[in-house]
């Protein structure tokens, strides 16, 4: 079991730390927006919790997003040998 959390990277780390952060601010900024657009928003204990789901949902799933996308360009998507280019000689105009 300890070999198969090693190869999949189940404790991500800072990437996951990173993700969550940058979930955090985009969904802040988006309710912030959309608590600034809407002016005749009141505060019912039922409507709070409606909003805290969605705040939730959406930042769960932004953070999924973004941490999928480190662990995916992190990772070792390189080719395994990089093959040199020929050097050639360059040709004077003179």
């Amino acid at each position: 079991m300890k070999n198969q959390l090693t190869q999949y990277n189940f404790f991500a780390g800072s990437e996951e730390v990173i993700a969550r952060f940058a979930s955090l601010i985009v969904t802040v900024i988006g309710f912030s927006v959309f608590f600034i657009a809407s002016d005749n928003m009141s505060f019912l204990w039922y409507e709070i919790a409606y909003l805290l789901a969605i705040f939730w949902f959406i930042y769960e799933l932004v953070a999924l997003i973004m941490f999928t996308l480190f662990r995916y360009f992190s990772s070792n998507n390189a080719p395994k040998e990089v093959e040199a280019e020929p050097i050639m000689e360059v040709a004077d105009d003179k």
